[in-house]
Protein backbone atom coordinates (compact mmCIF):
# COMPACT_ATOMS: atom_id res chain seq x y z
CA UNK A 1 0.00 0.00 0.00
CA UNK A 2 1.39 3.63 -1.52
CA UNK A 3 0.48 6.77 1.02
CA UNK A 4 2.25 10.33 1.35
CA UNK A 5 3.60 9.94 4.99
CA UNK A 6 4.09 13.52 7.11
CA UNK A 7 5.81 13.63 9.72
CA UNK A 8 4.35 16.21 12.43
CA UNK A 9 4.96 15.55 16.13
CA UNK A 10 6.49 13.52 19.33
CA UNK A 11 3.95 13.18 21.60
CA UNK A 12 3.59 11.48 25.20
CA UNK A 13 0.35 10.98 26.83
CA UNK A 14 -0.44 9.10 29.99
CA UNK A 15 -4.59 9.47 31.03
CA UNK A 16 -5.47 7.43 34.43
CA UNK A 17 -7.74 4.54 34.47
CA UNK A 18 -11.68 6.02 34.17
CA UNK A 19 -13.33 3.13 35.52
CA UNK A 20 -12.47 0.21 37.99
CA UNK A 21 -13.04 -2.10 35.03
CA UNK A 22 -10.83 -0.64 32.24
CA UNK A 23 -7.17 -0.85 31.95
CA UNK A 24 -5.08 1.80 33.08
CA UNK A 25 -3.39 3.72 30.20
CA UNK A 26 0.31 3.96 29.56
CA UNK A 27 2.57 6.32 27.82
CA UNK A 28 4.27 5.89 24.61
CA UNK A 29 5.36 8.06 21.87
CA UNK A 30 3.96 8.14 18.39
CA UNK A 31 3.76 10.05 14.99
CA UNK A 32 1.23 11.53 13.02
CA UNK A 33 1.42 9.75 9.56
CA UNK A 34 -0.77 10.46 6.99
CA UNK A 35 -2.82 7.22 5.00
CA UNK A 36 -5.03 8.19 2.47
CA UNK A 37 -6.27 11.90 3.48
CA UNK A 38 -6.67 9.96 7.12
CA UNK A 39 -4.01 11.43 9.73
CA UNK A 40 -3.06 7.71 11.89
CA UNK A 41 -0.82 7.21 15.02
CA UNK A 42 2.52 5.49 14.10
CA UNK A 43 4.53 3.52 16.73
CA UNK A 44 7.68 2.43 17.14
CA UNK A 45 7.92 -1.65 16.27
CA UNK A 46 8.32 -2.61 19.77
CA UNK A 47 5.40 -0.93 20.98
CA UNK A 48 2.73 -3.74 20.51
CA UNK A 49 0.29 -2.54 23.51
CA UNK A 50 -2.72 -2.87 22.86
CA UNK A 51 -4.17 0.34 23.84
CA UNK A 52 -1.50 1.97 21.96
CA UNK A 53 -4.50 3.83 19.70
CA UNK A 54 -6.36 4.90 22.71
CA UNK A 55 -3.91 6.55 24.87
CA UNK A 56 -4.28 9.78 23.45
CA UNK A 57 -7.78 10.42 23.40
CA UNK A 58 -9.64 13.43 24.86
CA UNK A 59 -13.09 12.46 23.49
CA UNK A 60 -13.43 9.37 22.83
CA UNK A 61 -11.68 7.76 25.52
CA UNK A 62 -12.41 4.00 26.61
CA UNK A 63 -15.20 3.35 28.94
CA UNK A 64 -17.14 5.92 27.73
CA UNK A 65 -20.09 5.18 25.95
CA UNK A 66 -22.12 7.92 23.71
CA UNK A 67 -26.20 7.65 23.22
CA UNK A 68 -27.56 9.27 20.06
CA UNK A 69 -31.04 9.69 19.09
CA UNK A 70 -32.31 9.42 15.67
CA UNK A 71 -35.19 9.99 13.17
CA UNK A 72 -35.88 9.26 9.56
CA UNK A 73 -37.70 11.87 7.74
CA UNK A 74 -39.14 11.09 3.92
CA UNK A 75 -39.52 13.18 1.21
CA UNK A 76 -43.24 13.67 2.49
CA UNK A 77 -42.47 14.86 6.11
CA UNK A 78 -43.24 11.54 7.69
CA UNK A 79 -41.15 10.12 10.14
CA UNK A 80 -39.90 6.78 11.37
CA UNK A 81 -37.87 4.57 13.20
CA UNK A 82 -37.20 1.15 12.36
CA UNK A 83 -36.72 -2.20 14.53
CA UNK A 84 -35.60 -5.93 13.70
CA UNK A 85 -37.77 -8.45 12.30
CA UNK A 86 -35.28 -10.98 13.35
CA UNK A 87 -33.48 -10.33 16.38
CA UNK A 88 -30.58 -12.91 16.31
CA UNK A 89 -27.46 -10.75 15.98
CA UNK A 90 -24.44 -12.89 13.97
CA UNK A 91 -21.64 -11.01 15.66
CA UNK A 92 -19.03 -9.11 14.00
CA UNK A 93 -21.20 -9.26 10.77
CA UNK A 94 -22.98 -6.57 9.52
CA UNK A 95 -26.71 -7.39 9.24
CA UNK A 96 -28.97 -7.50 6.23
CA UNK A 97 -31.57 -9.04 7.63
CA UNK A 98 -35.39 -7.81 7.11
CA UNK A 99 -36.32 -4.85 8.83
CA UNK A 100 -39.29 -2.12 8.46
CA UNK A 101 -40.21 1.31 9.34
CA UNK A 102 -42.01 2.28 11.82
CA UNK A 103 -44.13 5.01 12.41
CA UNK A 104 -42.52 7.76 15.07
CA UNK A 105 -45.76 8.35 16.61
CA UNK A 106 -46.60 4.51 16.95
CA UNK A 107 -43.55 2.55 18.29
CA UNK A 108 -43.97 -0.64 20.31
CA UNK A 109 -41.37 -2.13 22.72
CA UNK A 110 -39.07 -3.60 20.05
CA UNK A 111 -38.28 -0.59 17.99
CA UNK A 112 -35.22 0.87 17.83
CA UNK A 113 -35.24 4.37 19.01
CA UNK A 114 -31.82 5.21 19.97
CA UNK A 115 -28.27 3.75 19.32
CA UNK A 116 -25.00 3.87 21.50
CA UNK A 117 -21.25 3.42 20.92
CA UNK A 118 -19.27 2.05 24.05
CA UNK A 119 -15.58 2.69 23.82
CA UNK A 120 -13.52 -0.47 24.79
CA UNK A 121 -10.20 -1.19 25.68
CA UNK A 122 -7.69 -3.17 23.09
CA UNK A 123 -7.84 -4.00 19.98
CA UNK A 124 -10.33 -7.16 19.95
CA UNK A 125 -10.99 -8.51 17.68
CA UNK A 126 -9.39 -7.03 15.09
CA UNK A 127 -6.36 -7.55 15.66
CA UNK A 128 -6.46 -11.38 14.98
CA UNK A 129 -8.12 -10.28 11.50
CA UNK A 130 -5.51 -7.24 10.86
CA UNK A 131 -2.20 -7.36 12.70
CA UNK A 132 -2.04 -3.09 10.97
CA UNK A 133 -5.29 -2.28 12.68
CA UNK A 134 -4.96 1.35 13.95
CA UNK A 135 -8.15 2.45 15.11
CA UNK A 136 -9.68 2.55 18.51
CA UNK A 137 -12.57 -0.09 18.76
CA UNK A 138 -16.18 0.18 20.10
CA UNK A 139 -19.25 -1.68 20.14
CA UNK A 140 -22.36 -0.13 18.99
CA UNK A 141 -25.80 -0.99 20.13
CA UNK A 142 -29.21 -0.63 19.57
CA UNK A 143 -31.16 0.65 22.15
CA UNK A 144 -35.20 -0.34 21.85
CA UNK A 145 -38.11 1.56 22.92
CA UNK A 146 -38.27 -0.82 26.13
CA UNK A 147 -34.67 0.57 27.13
CA UNK A 148 -33.78 -3.30 26.00
CA UNK A 149 -29.88 -2.91 24.77
CA UNK A 150 -28.79 -5.22 21.84
CA UNK A 151 -25.21 -5.50 20.76
CA UNK A 152 -24.96 -5.40 16.89
CA UNK A 153 -21.29 -5.42 16.48
CA UNK A 154 -18.13 -3.58 16.57
CA UNK A 155 -15.93 -0.96 14.67
CA UNK A 156 -13.71 1.85 15.38
CA UNK A 157 -12.57 5.09 15.04
CA UNK A 158 -9.74 7.42 15.15
CA UNK A 159 -9.18 10.64 17.32
CA UNK A 160 -5.48 12.35 17.79
CA UNK A 161 -4.05 16.09 17.05
CA UNK A 162 -4.79 16.23 13.65
CA UNK A 163 -7.96 14.69 13.23
CA UNK A 164 -11.57 12.49 14.09
CA UNK A 165 -13.32 10.29 11.90
CA UNK A 166 -15.55 7.53 12.42
CA UNK A 167 -17.35 4.73 11.28
CA UNK A 168 -21.72 5.21 11.23
CA UNK A 169 -24.04 2.60 12.23
CA UNK A 170 -23.95 0.21 9.22
CA UNK A 171 -26.90 -2.19 9.96
CA UNK A 172 -30.72 -1.91 9.33
CA UNK A 173 -32.09 1.30 8.56
CA UNK A 174 -28.05 2.62 8.84
CA UNK A 175 -26.92 0.54 6.19
CA UNK A 176 -27.77 3.31 4.10
CA UNK A 177 -24.76 5.64 5.67
CA UNK A 178 -22.12 3.34 3.91
CA UNK A 179 -23.16 5.79 0.71
CA UNK A 180 -22.66 9.08 2.64
CA UNK A 181 -19.92 10.88 4.33
CA UNK A 182 -18.47 9.46 7.33
CA UNK A 183 -18.30 11.73 10.27
CA UNK A 184 -14.81 13.39 9.92
CA UNK A 185 -13.19 16.80 11.17
CA UNK A 186 -9.33 17.66 10.27
CA UNK A 187 -7.15 20.02 11.13
CA UNK A 188 -6.74 23.12 11.07
CA UNK A 189 -10.42 23.62 12.47
CA UNK A 190 -11.08 26.90 11.00
CA UNK A 191 -13.97 27.79 8.55
CA UNK A 192 -12.86 27.09 4.87
CA UNK A 193 -10.56 24.06 5.53
CA UNK A 194 -11.06 21.60 3.05
CA UNK A 195 -10.22 17.82 2.33
CA UNK A 196 -11.57 14.45 1.21
CA UNK A 197 -11.66 11.02 1.76
CA UNK A 198 -9.80 8.12 -0.20
CA UNK A 199 -12.45 6.23 -2.90
CA UNK A 200 -14.27 3.12 -1.14
CA UNK A 201 -15.19 0.08 -3.43
CA UNK A 202 -18.29 -1.12 -2.03
CA UNK A 203 -20.05 -4.32 -3.59
CA UNK A 204 -23.63 -4.65 -4.26
CA UNK A 205 -23.76 -8.11 -2.49
CA UNK A 206 -24.35 -6.70 1.21
CA UNK A 207 -25.36 -2.65 0.18
CA UNK A 208 -27.53 -2.56 -2.84
CA UNK A 209 -30.76 -1.85 -1.65
CA UNK A 210 -34.46 -0.55 -3.63
CA UNK A 211 -35.21 1.60 -0.64
CA UNK A 212 -32.12 3.77 -1.46
CA UNK A 213 -29.68 2.71 -3.88
CA UNK A 214 -29.77 0.04 -6.48
CA UNK A 215 -26.56 -1.36 -8.45
CA UNK A 216 -24.62 -4.13 -9.52
CA UNK A 217 -21.09 -4.88 -9.09
CA UNK A 218 -18.20 -2.59 -7.47
CA UNK A 219 -19.61 0.85 -6.68
CA UNK A 220 -16.40 3.90 -5.52
CA UNK A 221 -17.68 6.27 -3.67
CA UNK A 222 -15.41 9.92 -2.34
CA UNK A 223 -16.11 12.02 -0.08
CA UNK A 224 -15.13 15.69 0.56
CA UNK A 225 -15.51 18.14 3.43
CA UNK A 226 -15.34 22.04 4.15
CA UNK A 227 -15.34 23.66 7.72
CA UNK A 228 -18.63 25.74 6.04
CA UNK A 229 -19.30 27.76 9.90
CA UNK A 230 -18.89 27.82 13.54
CA UNK A 231 -21.66 27.94 15.59
CA UNK A 232 -23.69 27.82 18.76
CA UNK A 233 -26.33 24.90 18.76
CA UNK A 234 -29.09 23.58 21.32
CA UNK A 235 -28.22 20.37 22.04
CA UNK A 236 -28.90 17.99 25.09
CA UNK A 237 -25.65 19.26 27.39
CA UNK A 238 -26.73 22.98 26.99
CA UNK A 239 -25.57 25.50 24.15
CA UNK A 240 -22.24 24.34 22.53
CA UNK A 241 -20.05 26.22 20.12
CA UNK A 242 -19.67 23.38 17.00
CA UNK A 243 -17.49 23.23 13.67
CA UNK A 244 -20.16 23.16 11.21
CA UNK A 245 -18.63 20.58 8.47
CA UNK A 246 -20.68 19.70 5.08
CA UNK A 247 -19.73 16.72 3.64
CA UNK A 248 -20.68 15.52 0.14
CA UNK A 249 -20.18 11.76 -0.77
CA UNK A 250 -20.44 11.54 -4.80
CA UNK A 251 -20.38 7.97 -6.80
CA UNK A 252 -21.25 7.25 -10.87
CA UNK A 253 -25.37 6.62 -9.72
CA UNK A 254 -25.99 9.31 -6.81
CA UNK A 255 -25.13 11.73 -3.86
CA UNK A 256 -25.53 12.28 -0.43
CA UNK A 257 -24.47 14.96 1.76
CA UNK A 258 -23.80 15.36 5.96
CA UNK A 259 -23.33 18.12 7.59
CA UNK A 260 -22.25 17.50 11.06
CA UNK A 261 -21.18 19.33 13.72
CA UNK A 262 -18.30 19.01 16.04
CA UNK A 263 -17.87 20.38 19.48
CA UNK A 264 -14.10 19.79 20.83
CA UNK A 265 -15.69 18.43 24.72
CA UNK A 266 -18.34 16.04 23.37
CA UNK A 267 -16.83 15.44 19.88
CA UNK A 268 -19.78 14.93 17.13
CA UNK A 269 -23.01 16.00 18.40
CA UNK A 270 -25.46 16.22 15.74
CA UNK A 271 -25.34 14.25 12.03
CA UNK A 272 -28.25 15.93 9.39
CA UNK A 273 -28.07 13.56 6.81
CA UNK A 274 -29.82 13.61 2.96
CA UNK A 275 -28.98 10.17 1.36
CA UNK A 276 -29.11 8.95 -1.89
CA UNK A 277 -32.84 8.98 -2.36
CA UNK A 278 -33.54 12.67 -1.11
CA UNK A 279 -34.99 11.13 2.43
CA UNK A 280 -33.21 12.22 5.83
CA UNK A 281 -31.79 10.70 8.60
CA UNK A 282 -31.39 13.37 11.78
CA UNK A 283 -28.84 12.04 14.38
CA UNK A 284 -28.26 13.77 17.92
CA UNK A 285 -25.91 12.57 20.83
CA UNK A 286 -28.13 12.85 24.00
CA UNK A 287 -25.89 11.48 26.42
CA UNK A 288 -22.45 10.14 27.57
CA UNK A 289 -21.93 7.84 30.19
CA UNK A 290 -18.61 7.30 32.11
Amino acid sequence: MKYNIILLLTIIVLIPSCDKHCEELTEHEYTLELEHNLYVEKFDDTVTYDNRFNSNNTIYKVCKTFVFSYIYEDQNGDRFFFEKEDNEVQFGQEEFTKWSMVPEQTPNKRTITHFANEIIPGLETFKEIDPDYNQTVFKFYDIQSNEKRRERGRTGLIENEMNVWMHPHRHGLFAMLEFAPFPFIQAPYEIGNTWNFDFINIGDEDWSDPRWLEFEGQLSIMSNYEITDIKTIKTAFGELECFEITGIATSSLAESTLVSYFNEKYGFVKLDYTITNGDKLFVDLVEVRE
